[in-house]
């Protein structure tokens, strides 16, 4: 179960601070290893199955189950990832670790596109055994979508690209736009505003148009792909769903 980082901090330092009545079967280092290994064979070997000899039936509400869609859509998104533990403490039936993963990212994950770069990112985890030595509880805190956010930057200047004309720059959020149809059929139109990214998706909010009619419209927009400097994006409606589909060149960052 995913937390931000504060609560997962917390929830270390309770661990830590006091002594627990509950000891599962076996030591510290026998938990160390069942970590250890555990980490290897699902996240590094692929080998999902593994999670059914540690995780209990009830873990997450789904079981061993959870983690391994987990596993499954991370190697999705990043085929060559490579999980790495560098610390493991062990106080009674808890521990408390950290690993750091790196991988290509080549398919959309939490609503980002694929960058084709290789990114790391860090993990802190905070695990809970029962009695008999099986995982029943898991908390963690990721720096990935900082990371996403970074190698998926949509800041710099466009060139709108056919069925559309024009330039864009989008910077520090803030925005502005000079666009209209290739063909001429209607007259360009300039738009300028703020935007916020959530999940991914792009809210723009124009504060200023040559159309007085649009002053105080949102529209939002998902990057979809790259291919070098080119950007494929789709447009939604205020209900999410997908009105369309542009291209643009980014031409300065």
């Amino acid at each position: 179960m995913k937390k931000n980082l504060s609560v997962v901090m917390l929830l270390i330092a309770m661990v830590f601070g006091f002594q627990f009545c509950s000891e599962p079967s076996g030591n510290k280092e026998e938990l160390r290893t069942k970590i250890t290994v555990a980490n290897d064979e699902i996240f590094n070997k692929r080998n999902y199955d593994y999670a059914d000899k540690i995780f209990t039936d009830d873990f997450a509400g789904e079981g061993p189950q959870f983690i391994k869609n987990f596993a499954a859509e991370m190697t999705t998104a990043f085929p060559d990832y490579e999980s790495k533990i560098e610390q493991v403490v062990v106080e009674g039936n808890q521990a408390g670790w950290f690993r750091t993963i790196t991988g290509t990212h080549k398919n959309e994950y939490l609503g980002y596109p694929a960058s084709g770069e290789k990114i790391s990112w860090t993990e802190i985890l905070f695990t809970q055994f029962n009695d008999e030595g099986m995982i029943m509880n898991d908390w963690y805190a990721t720096n990935l979508e900082d990371k996403l956010q970074e190698t998926n930057s949509i800041e710099g200047v466009y060139q709108y690209l056919p069925p559309l004309k024009g330039t864009g720059i989008i910077e520090n959020g803030t925005f502005m736009f000079l666009v209209g149809p290739a063909d001429d059929s209607n007259s360009m139109t300039g738009q300028s505003g703020t935007f916020v990214i959530s999940n991914g998706i792009l809210q723009f909010t124009i504060v200023h148009s040559t159309d007085p009619l649009q002053i105080g419209w949102e529209f939002w927009s998902k990057p979809k792909s790259w291919d070098g400097d080119t950007l494929t994006y789709e447009t939604m409606n205020t209900d999410g769903e997908l009105t369309g589909e542009g291209r643009a060149l980014r031409i300065a960052k």
